[in-house]
């Protein structure tokens, strides 16, 4: 048996019907046509009609599909005038469901779940299935209103509580991985590295002093550079960081690798024991054409990706557009 679990979020901009299921759509039929040596179950998952559709292929031959309803469908009143989610006291397909189904698969069909997919608008966070927000002041905890995916709190207590992580990683097989086809977009974070790539020598050593001045150009650029900085500077050092006028290029390499560890992608990467996890860069855009799904890689970012691939050890899946590959075994200061 190969499980397979395809997302479609919500194109909350437009509520346009039915955009990314047909993203979803369109994987299950290459799945189906990839693989005819074993039974297979796809799941898809779509947020905007509440709706689980259950596609389950035998090797004799025999189809099946049943169509599981167990939400609510999410309709215009839904959102405000700024696109932003309210549940209205309804329930709603939340990341939280999805987690609790691949668990279920962990419990009971141990090792058999091939692929996680997320079709969606997406950012550092994770994907954003509805665009709801996070307003929860318990720490750790989730907003229990918020149904998208938040990084810094689905793999640990109290979202996901050990065992439960332990369920999590044995639904996947050996061969399995996860796949999040949206954006990973960051602005600020973007043009700090393009700054980088431009500074910098072809080789530079860790020691190679950066020009501040010429790195952060406005204000939303050095209140985000040095709000990271902080984490990799001993208190001395933080505190005469704005004195000084060159960094040396380790701190740069560390801003880099917050963002990158800060990601929804590394994280997975970290509760899946470094299975492959596929996404775009950080700071990079995705689009999703009519023919299939790629990568908006405008011809200035190549360089942005060798950067990448260099420093951090990424690898580039070309066969979708450059989506790469993302490890908890990327290389860090």
């Amino acid at each position: 048996m190969q499980i397979y679990i395809l997302v479609a979020g919500i194109e909350y901009h437009s509520l346009k019907p039915n955009f990314f299921l047909k993203f979803c759509v369109r994987r299950k039929e290459s799945i189906l046509k990839k693989n005819i040596n074993d039974n297979i179950e796809i799941l898809i998952f779509d947020f905007q009609s509440g709706i689980i559709h259950k596609y389950s292929k035998y090797l004799n031959g025999s189809e099946k599909y049943k169509k599981i309803k167990n939400y609510s469908m999410i309709r215009k009143i839904n959102y405000n005038n700024y696109n932003e989610f309210k549940p209205n006291g309804k329930k709603f397909m939340s990341i939280i469901d999805i987690y609790k189904v691949v668990q279920d698969i962990g419990s009971n069909n141990k090792n058999t779940l091939m692929e996680l997919s997320f079709f969606s608008h997406s950012y550092n966070d994770g994907p954003i299935l509805v665009n709801s927000y996070d307003c929860s002041s318990c720490g750790n905890g989730r907003d229990i209103n918020d149904m998208d995916a938040r990084a810094s709190k689905d793999f640990r207590p109290p979202t996901m509580t050990i065992s439960n992580k332990k369920k999590f990683q044995d639904a996947f097989h050996k061969d399995g991985y996860a796949w999040i086809w949206g954006c990973n977009a960051h602005s600020t974070f973007k043009k700090i590295v393009f700054k980088i790539i431009k500074l910098s020598k072809s080789n530079p050593a860790d020691t190679l002093l950066i020009d501040i001045k010429n790195l952060l150009s406005n204000n939303d650029q050095k209140k985000y550079f040095w709000y990271v900085i902080k984490n990799y500077m001993s208190p001395k050092e933080y505190n005469n960081a704005f004195n000084i006028k060159k960094i040396q290029f380790k701190y740069i390499k560390s801003f880099c690798c917050y963002h990158i560890e800060s990601s929804y992608s590394y994280s997975l990467a970290e509760v899946l024991n470094n299975r492959k996890v596929y996404g775009v860069l950080p700071g990079m855009f995705a689009e999703y054409s009519n023919q299939t799904m790629k990568v908006n890689v405008e011809k200035n970012f190549k360089d942005y990706i060798k950067f990448f691939e260099k420093y951090f050890y990424f690898k580039i899946k070309n066969n979708y557009g450059d989506y790469c590959s993302y490890s908890c075994k990327l290389s860090v200061p």
